[in-house]
């Protein structure tokens, strides 16, 4: 968890000099969101269908 917040800084640090504005906070937002399905719910789900 700490590295997709880690992941996350950094991007936000870089669209924070590249753009203004809301893209600021959009663009970190989506890669915290895909690392979140990636590592978090994927495996859930996977694990969730294999009991049933």
């Amino acid at each position: 968890m700490l590295l997709a917040l880690s992941i996350g800084g950094a991007v936000l640090l870089i669209t924070d000099l590249m753009f203004e504005g809301i893209r600021v906070w959009i663009y970190p937002g989506g890669v915290v969101a895909t690392i979140v399905v990636l590592w978090f719910v994927r495996p859930l789900l996977r694990y969730a269908r294999s009991r049933a």
